[in-house]
């Protein structure tokens, strides 16, 4: 998935566990774009006060992350 399609507030899938998409910064010089994601799996491993956020890399979140599947509703 590109870096640039993901929007605030979506859900992805990485690794098998589901991730909320928080915000995108942009790189600068030669520094890559870092995206911040909020992942339940990780919640409080780093203390009572840890919200589970987690942040990747560009190169990861083009290899890595695919967009949420959508439940298709029978008729």
């Amino acid at each position: 998935m590109r870096p640039t399609l993901l929007k605030p507030g979506q859900q992805v899938v990485c690794d098998g566990r589901m991730m909320l998409f928080v915000r995108r910064d942009k790189g600068y010089c030669a520094r890559p774009g870092v995206n911040v994601f909020r992942c339940d799996d990780y919640r409080g491993l780093n203390g009572p006060a840890d919200d589970g956020t987690c942040t990747m890399t560009d190169y990861r979140v083009s290899r890595f992350v695919n967009p949420k599947p959508q439940i298709a509703a029978n008729k």
